[in-house]
């Protein structure tokens, strides 16, 4: 399971999205499936993404253009791309027209925008770009919006970068205020152990001299004198060993007591950047504007169940949920009641999961529900039921009452997929819902579990 960092999440949905453009929007002309080609080409390397939606733009405009009288009626343009466009966006093929494309990117970075979680010193940009998402524009307009959401991003990624090189730090200096304790600690036993060896030689000596001088002497009187200067001697070095052992022991106690201060200090300091941290990161695993877990938990999440499903031999099963007609909400009402839409819809699932499920918002106005241990028929169930607890909320904007339902579609785990393909199908089988009318359950098409 690859890391992420703060950034990643929104990055990779933007890429997603631009990757169902490309293959949604085909079809429509020559022209336009190689600049979607190209575009489709940049996502998937990483590279030059500007210049590709610039071409593509360019290429929007050239189809806006009023085309040349032609001598015979053109063949009726195929119009499956718009359909399928208008499934996600929740209103019709008709009301869709050449400018549709760009609207359907505008309302796929109202998402992104809308899912990203940003330190406080970002939030006035932040806010400056949902409004700017938030109006009509031409498809030409939309690379500067883009470039400035991915450049947001990435700032906010070096700042979260920022915070963990500071808890680093602190760690550092700790360690390093420890190595010079140690370090001093051993060289004053190593000068202390000379300053022994020194005294014991020095006594030594003088005891070797008081013996000699026995020995030799013939005078009782001088050879006192000889004792007693020599004794002298001893205790004087004796002396001086304890009064430099004493101001070495008086040293290391300061150091230690220096060492214990400082490892308080920076025990608190790193406390707090240990609860910091692991704040940040419980919010980063949370979408702000439902609190439920955000794409990030359940990446994180599935993968785990994917592994004790193929482990275990247990069901595993995925609904992906899309709110119907949430384009015309917002539309019709404004951005604040889409968004209080959004909070009912959460707090309404939330309510009828089970415990060890994994109810998520994955982007916009689409959910998932991880079901371990439900096979097709217990998710088809479960997925009913949290559709008829939605459609059976009441939800007013003012005075006007608003029907608020939402379509689900069903994918089962195969012992080959990966976190990628079994969305996919739950998605696909939620885009069948929609044309079947919308607020449905509708399983997965294909072999059934």
């Amino acid at each position: 399971m690859p890391d992420y960092t703060p950034d990643h999440h929104a990055e990779e949905l933007l890429r997603r999205c631009l990757l169902r453009v490309t293959l949604a929007a085909r079809g429509r002309s020559p022209e336009l499936d190689r600049s979607l080609d190209t575009l489709k080409q940049a996502v998937v390397d990483r590279s030059d993404l500007e210049a590709a939606l610039e071409e593509l733009s360019s290429t929007l405009l050239r189809m806006d253009a009023p085309p040349e009288p032609a001598a015979s009626t053109p063949p009726a343009p195929d119009h499956s791309w718009l359909e399928r466009l208008a499934g996600r966006l929740g209103t019709s093929r008709e009301q869709m027209n050449d400018s549709g494309l760009g609207e359907a990117l505008r309302v796929q970075l109202q998402a992104i925008l809308g899912a990203l979680t940003l330190p406080e010193t970002l939030h006035a940009r932040h806010a400056v770009l949902r409004q700017a998402a938030d109006q009509p524009m031409r498809p030409d307009q939309l690379p500067p919006l883009l470039k400035a959401t991915a450049d947001l991003i990435r700032e906010a990624a070096s700042l979260e970068s920022t915070r963990l090189e500071l808890f680093l730090s602190e760690v550092a200096d700790q360690l390093d205020h420890i190595h010079r304790f140690l370090h001093s600690h051993d060289r004053n036993n190593r000068q202390d152990d000379e300053e022994c060896r020194e005294l014991n030689a020095n006594i030594s000596n003088r005891v070797e001299a008081i013996r000699a001088s026995m020995e030799d002497a013939s005078d009782p009187w001088a050879l006192r004198s000889v004792i007693g200067e020599q004794l002298s001697g001893i205790i004087q070095h004796l002396d001086y060993y304890e009064r430099c052992r004493s101001s070495r022991q008086e040293t290391l106690d300061a150091a230690m007591e220096d060492l214990n201060r400082q490892l308080a200090s920076s025990e608190t300091e790193l406390e707090n950047l240990r609860r910091n941290l692991a704040l940040e990161q419980r919010l980063a695993e949370l979408d702000p504007l439902t609190e439920l877990p955000n794409r990030q938990a359940y990446d994180r999440r599935l993968q785990k169940e994917i592994e004790h499903s193929r482990r275990e031999g247990v069901p595993l099963s995925l609904l992906v949920g899309d709110v119907d007609g949430f384009k015309g909400i917002n539309d019709r009402f404004g951005h604040q009641t889409g968004d209080r839409v959004l909070r009912s819809v959460a707090s309404v699932l939330q309510a009828n999961v089970r415990q060890t499920d994994l109810l998520a918002r994955y982007g916009g106005e689409e959910f998932v529900v991880i079901l371990p241990g439900a096979d097709r028929a217990l998710a088809s169930q479960l997925g009913e039921r949290l559709r008829s607890a939605m459609a059976s909320q009441p939800f007013h904007a003012g005075e006007k009452r608003v029907p608020v339902t939402i379509s689900f579609g069903v994918a089962v785990f195969r012992e080959t997929d990966t976190p990628e393909t079994l969305f996919a199908r739950g998605d696909e089988a939620m885009y069948r819902a929609k044309n079947l009318g919308r607020n449905r359950v509708v399983p997965e098409q294909g072999k059934k579990h």
